[in-house]
């Protein structure tokens, strides 16, 4: 039977991408032999992911192409001699799977795992240490919206088993879709060509180990929504729908500009009269109405379903 042997030392490990460096003055061997009495079994990983009725961007799968940071540790240790594999880059498919390009499995002692996977992928992000994160500003390239879209997949004492390993993946940050609503003859929604989100903070830190993030910080900034408006009805009774930003969770101070509305390349601006809170891990449908005498809002927060199973048959790339 051909093994695998992994060697952990100071140096990256063998069979993994070169992503980092660790000092120790600990050596461990460790053997990877698939099929053996049950142990050494290919750690097999895919995605299924559900969180809401209306399909959207990464609502319903991780988006085709996008990557995350894959870590596995030995159950109840995150020491670094004990990981197994460090900022394992993964990639979904977009139909339900994940591909890499290292082949991973379990210990052949039969040592339980620990998985700690993060979107998006980041050269640098470690579980030694809290992920620092800041949202795109510039959400109107898909890209970069995908890229500001903060999940966190866990599952501890997992035993080494032939069937895909499911997770549990959550958004970290607050989502906002919009609705613009109109009853005015004057204003054509048609011409409704972008939504900005002013003054929010764009950065956060994320333990990856327990899931907590800290309060929002930074330069407060402009979010610009991504999407184009989809509009329904004619002048007079018009709403529009289709734009949509994620925001760190934060509280917006009130009495200054928070929504930014260009109709027919005009700023249109809602400026609340009370503190409006986003707190993580939550989807809020703001339906704002635009009249010639401003913009009010309507409506504001709907639950984001967090989470769903993913599991199913994935390997090397």
């Amino acid at each position: 039977m051909y093994c695998m042997k992994k060697i952990v030392d100071t140096t990256v490990y063998g069979i993994l991408v070169a992503a980092a460096i660790w000092s120790s003055a600990c050596t461990r061997n460790y053997y990877y032999c698939p099929g053996v009495d049950g142990t050494g079994k290919a750690i097999m990983l895919s995605s299924e992911v559900q969180f809401g009725a209306e399909p959207r961007l990464q609502d319903n799968q991780i988006f085709n192409g996008q990557s995350l940071s894959l870590f596995v540790t030995r159950t109840g240790s995150r020491d670094t001699p004990d990981w197994l594999y460090a900022n394992n880059r993964i990639t979904a498919n977009g139909t339900g799977g994940f591909t890499y390009r290292t082949p991973m499995f379990f210990p052949s002692d039969g040592t339980a795992v620990d998985l700690y996977a993060v979107h998006p992928y980041g050269a640098t992000t470690s579980l030694a240490t809290p992920l620092t994160f800041a949202v795109q500003a510039d959400q109107t390239q898909q890209g970069n919206y995908l890229g500001s879209d903060l999940l966190l997949g866990a599952r501890t004492n997992v035993a080494p088993q032939s069937d895909a390993i499911p997770l549990t993946f959550r958004h970290k940050l607050s989502k906002l879709d919009f609705v613009i609503t109109t009853g005015s003859t004057t204003i054509d929604l048609n011409r409704l060509t972008g939504i900005n989100v002013l003054n929010s903070l764009p950065e956060t830190t994320l333990r990856i180990d327990n899931g907590e993030i800290s309060a929002a910080t930074g330069t407060p900034s402009t979010i610009r929504a991504y999407g184009v408006a989809n509009v329904t009805g004619g002048l007079g009774s018009q709403s529009a729908t289709g734009f949509t930003a994620i925001v760190v969770p934060q509280t917006a101070t009130g009495a200054q500009p928070l929504f930014e509305l260009i109709i027919d390349g005009r700023s249109r601006f809602h400026t609340p009269a009370a503190p409006v809170s986003f707190a993580a891990g939550t989807k809020y449908t703001v339906t704002l109405d635009v009249s010639v005498n401003g913009v009010s809002l309507t409506s504001r927060i709907e639950d984001w379903t967090d989470g769903g199973t993913i599991g199913g048959p994935a390997g090397p790339q």
